[in-house]
């Protein structure tokens, strides 16, 4: 007469359950995420940096969320040009001038 079939000492029913509940957690996350409001500008102009440009010609950086005239392309030294795709502009905070790419 044959041997009955030996037990599994592997809890099945309960990775089962724990992996249940595990894609349960990761569905909510999923459906009640909402992304966080981004914060203030950093006003440190850098290649990237979204920017309006003020009544003086200072340029002065404002989140890219908003409403903006233009993006830094790179800065310069003072004796530089930009490139003549680009509009230079002096940092509002006197720190340098930039190169600037207005959208069109």
């Amino acid at each position: 007469m044959p041997a009955p079939p030996r037990q599994s000492n592997v809890p099945w029913r309960f990775l089962a359950g724990l992996t249940a509940v595990g894609i349960g957690i990761v569905l909510l996350g999923v459906f009640t995420y909402e992304p966080s409001i981004p914060g203030p500008p950093d006003n440190i102009l850098g290649a990237g940096s979204c920017v309006v440009i003020e009544a003086n010609g200072d340029a002065s950086e404002v989140n890219c969320e908003t409403v903006h005239d233009g993006v830094v392309e790179s800065l310069i030294g003072a004796d530089e040009l930009c490139p003549f795709e680009f509009e230079a502009h002096r940092d509002r905070q006197g720190l340098g001038v930039v190169c600037i790419r207005f959208d069109s």
